[in-house]
């Protein structure tokens, strides 16, 4: 039989017991908890996501985006050519850091004529060698580092200057093997392999004969894949670059709104969910609604400090987790304050109300 949460009467004074009170407003309380951690938790599921997104937005990246994408500068930005230059003589180029770095695995190394990691390190040397060099001849044997696919799609280079590379930087990105039949039609081979790697490097005075998108001392990463053929050799097959660096993805205003809507959305929400639960189920007396409401304000204060907190975690599910756990003790702490009011005033009226005996011996003894 279902048993009702009625208090229980005192045989003897005729007053209620507050056992079955406390038991009905236990209930009511993991009543409550369950609803608004489940509520809050889908409201924190859908800001989690809607930040995320935002956040992809703004820094969205296209490995697509071909070097011919990249925004040339006019010829103002750059030095004039000198094809019978001598880099060697150049002493303030000779006092740059010149080496080549390479890193794998979480290793950094420098790679020399005399040593190298691996075969893409020592292609990757005398590629850089090539620039060092120039090409001011246009004789093809540049072409030589290139792929087919990337001939056929971008053309043969024109000549160059001997190129003042500096701060050379050439980092492993991942690597692919494609089977027979799923990979790109213009590779010339049934079964071959992709290595990608992320290469950085600056040049000095830059006349604009190799690379026309940098200038200065600046630099922009390119994103260089390697097309290993069944034999093991190596020859660029395409240049991307990160699309946040080389073009503008959308207007700042809009994305920083993004970022902020969700936001301010789930803090309304979610401050709501609280206030209305917390006042339909706790009977609050009128003297003490203002703490119970500056209590609420003070969780949810901090639960807000978290969700800003959490904007700087990558994963959406460790951002989750964080709000999740924030939520619930930021809650609790107020739950806690509130009924422990609502009981400190239910004893002091007890306390301050005699027992009905007494005022009937009070009667009595007047007469």
């Amino acid at each position: 039989m279902e048993q009702k949460c009625t208090p229980e009467g005192d045989k003897l004074t005729g007053r209620e017991s507050h056992v079955g009170k406390g038991r009905c407003d236990i209930k009511k309380t993991a009543f409550l908890i369950a609803a608004v951690l489940c509520i809050s938790l889908l409201i924190l599921i859908c800001a989690c996501a809607l930040l995320t997104k935002a956040e992809d937005k703004l820094n969205e990246k296209s490995e697509d985006s071909t070097a011919a994408e990249v925004t040339e500068l006019p010829d103002s930005y750059f030095f004039e050519p000198d094809y019978d230059t001598d880099i060697s003589t150049i002493y303030e180029y000779m006092r740059l850091n010149r080496r080549i770095y390479y890193t794998r695995d979480n290793q950094r190394q420098e790679v020399t004529g005399k040593f190298a990691p691996d075969t893409f390190a020592e292609f990757f040397y005398d590629y850089f060698s090539a620039l060092l060099a120039g090409y001011p001849d246009a004789d093809g044997s540049f072409d030589g580092f290139f792929s087919e696919v990337y001939l056929e799609k971008n053309g043969g280079h024109s000549r160059f200057t001997p190129q003042k590379i500096y701060d050379i930087d050439v980092e492993f990105n991942s690597y692919q093997s494609v089977s027979a039949g799923e990979g790109d039609k213009n590779v010339p081979y049934d079964r071959y392999s992709l290595a990608v790697f992320d290469v950085r490097y600056k040049i000095y005075h830059n006349d604009g004969t190799y690379r026309k998108d940098i200038a200065g001392d600046s630099t922009i990463p390119q994103i260089v894949t390697l097309l290993v053929s069944p034999d093991g050799d190596l020859s660029i097959n395409s240049v991307s670059y990160y699309r946040y660096i080389t073009q503008q993805t959308g207007d700042p205003a809009d994305g920083l709104v993004s970022l902020l809507l969700p936001l301010l959305f789930g803090a309304l929400f979610l401050f709501s969910a609280l206030a209305a639960l917390l006042m339909k189920f706790i009977r609050i007396k009128s003297s003490n609604k203002n703490r119970a409401f500056t209590a609420l304000l003070c969780a949810s204060a901090a639960f807000l400090a978290s969700f800003a907190a959490s904007m700087f975690i990558s994963s959406l599910w460790l951002r989750l987790a964080m709000l999740f756990i924030s939520l619930c003790v930021s809650f609790s702490a107020s739950l806690f304050v509130t009924r422990r009011m609502n009981v400190m005033r239910a004893g002091a009226v007890i306390r301050s109300d005699p027992p009905d005996n007494e005022k009937t011996d009070g009667g009595n003894s007047h007469r």
